[in-house]
């Protein structure tokens, strides 16, 4: 499927590859006009499906643009070449291009040059592809990798600067070896400037839930996740669990907080029983007051997260958030005899106490849970459903004590599965409400996709694939430079092979439509 196999850039035929299935690939051959008349970019799914032939004269003219300054003239065969790599580029799973643009050319015009590239499976290409110190940035549409390494190797020919494009790299986080097999349920802080910390369950010996062997552990990165540091672990019970993490940052003290569940040896949601000790769910938490460089011993919170009449449940798993008002408020979960239901518990004193929230009323229907807080204070709680394929949405305007009538998304498909919900921006601070959503959009777990809403959660008009093959678990945060961070399962054959972490602009999201 690579570039100068699918071209015949000779007779200007555009390529570009249809990610329709994740198995296979269809490469269609396009012969798009417009781009002479100088259009703004579309991306090649919108391009008519059958153009005429270009004349002898347009293709003089592509050709004097598209090679006007370089010496010698670039042709077919260097072309190909530059495109042709042992190494993947990271692209999106839909249809894209990569435009070239003529370094010399009057005003700058963007000559579309559509290129057929497959995905990077592993971070080690992008990073050779582009250098240590290169970020992947994407031309409106896709293709990041190549375009980069293009500009590194061409760049030289001419004097003209190339415009900002959108940007969207992925660095892989961590991905099963030695003791800890499988790694799941991944979460995140973002701390300033630009210290990020990952955290997700260890499965010590066999994949799996509790009850089982499960550590907690992290990695931290200090530059907006382009590399990750050791692994530490947080958190080892032996042969109980400490699972399902959820993270939480308060920037009034610069305390950040990780709460987990402990589950004894042999506990798990079906065994555990009722109560707040013993054979049943206990929830934990560690913090630390420097950037996660240091972490405080356990702190048991169970009487605080939990009933007596409650068998089990979870925090997040993903991350908490801090109101406004300063309110700390934690996701959550209970189960009482399999009936399972989604709540908060929240901290108005910076986590010396905590208060249980409302139930989000679904007739014991869901379980794991998101929150955001919009522009007028308002909580949206987004939960996973326990029957059905669409989400579940409700919300509360006062601080999560109690919660509205709970209803189906019908734009946000799931297969049940965890989900991940934040703000971007808001109209207090902003020009408008901006508000994110990941998830695996499909019947089955596989189809990372991130959405964007402008209304506060009521529609998501906006939405771009990460990974196509099989996904799960995300976790999203947004960066003081306005990038936002989504940190996922991912894989191959299954979902669960490694956690990668994907960092993108407004720019890449929207298809350049729309930015900060």
């Amino acid at each position: 499927a690579r570039v100068g196999r699918s071209l015949e850039f000779d007779d200007f035929q555009w390529a570009y590859l249809d990610y329709r299935s994740f198995d296979r690939v269809r490469c269609f051959l396009e012969r798009p006009t417009s781009i002479l008349s100088g259009a703004t970019y579309q991306p090649p799914d919108r391009l008519p499906r059958r153009n005429p032939a270009l004349t002898s004269e347009q293709v003089a003219r592509i050709r004097k643009r598209l090679f006007s300054g370089w010496k010698p003239p670039l042709s077919f065969d260097r072309l190909r070449k530059l495109f042709q790599t042992d190494h993947h580029s990271v692209v999106d799973h839909r249809p894209v291009s990569t435009t070239l643009y003529a370094l010399n050319s009057p005003a700058g015009e963007p000559m579309a040059h559509t290129a057929a590239l497959p995905r990077a499976e592993e971070t080690a290409s992008c990073e050779e592809l582009t250098r240590e110190d290169t970020p992947c940035v994407h031309p409106a549409g896709g293709g990041d990798a190549v375009h980069s390494d293009l500009r590194s190797r061409l760049g030289r020919a001419g004097n003209r600067p190339i415009a900002k494009r959108p940007l969207r790299t992925d660095r892989r986080v961590h991905r099963r070896s030695g003791r800890h097999f499988p790694v799941s349920h991944p979460g995140a802080a973002d701390l300033h400037p630009g210290n990020l910390l990952a955290f997700c369950d260890a499965r010590v010996e066999k994949p799996g839930d509790p009850p089982n062997n499960i550590d907690l552990v992290m990695k931290r990165s200090t530059d907006q996740g382009r590399t990750w540091g050791p692994l530490q672990v947080l958190l080892d019970v032996g042969e109980g669990a400490t699972a399902d993490s959820c993270g939480l940052v308060d920037r009034q003290t610069g305390t950040i907080w990780v709460f987990t569940v402990y589950c004894p040896v042999g506990v798990g949601t079906r065994t555990a029983k009722l109560g707040l000790s013993g054979d049943t769910f206990m929830y934990w938490a560690i913090k630390s007051t420097d950037d996660g460089l240091t972490w405080s011993d356990k702190i048991d919170l169970t009487p605080m997260f939990k009933k007596a009449e409650w068998n089990s449940g979870s925090p997040g798993p993903g991350k908490g958030m801090q109101m406004r008002s300063g309110r700390l408020v934690v996701p959550k979960y209970f189960v009482k005899d399999g009936y399972s239901a989604s709540h908060v518990v929240f901290s108005d004193d910076h986590g010396e106490s905590w208060t249980i929230g409302g139930e989000a009323y679904t007739n014991g229907t869901t379980n794991e849970s998101q929150v955001a807080e919009l522009s007028d204070g308002t909580l949206l709680l987004n939960m996973r459903g326990t029957e059905g394929n669409r989400r579940r949405t409700s919300r509360s305007a006062d601080g999560g004590m109690s919660w509205s009538k709970v209803s189906l998304d019908p734009e946000l498909i799931e297969p049940r599965c965890q989900a991940s919900l934040s703000n971007f921006t808001n109209r207090l601070d902003h020009d408008r409400d901006r508000l994110l959503f990941s998830n695996p959009a499909a019947l089955e777990r596989r189809n990372m996709t991130v959405r964007l809403s402008y209304d506060e959660g009521y529609t998501w008009p906006v939405s771009r694939q990460i990974h196509a093959g099989p996904s799960a678990y995300s976790c999203l945060t947004v960066l003081p430079d306005m990038t936002a961070g989504c940190l996922y399962e991912r894989g191959d054959q299954s979902p669960y092979e490694r956690i990668t972490f994907a960092r993108f602009d407004l720019a890449w999201l929207t298809w350049g439509k729309d930015e900060v």
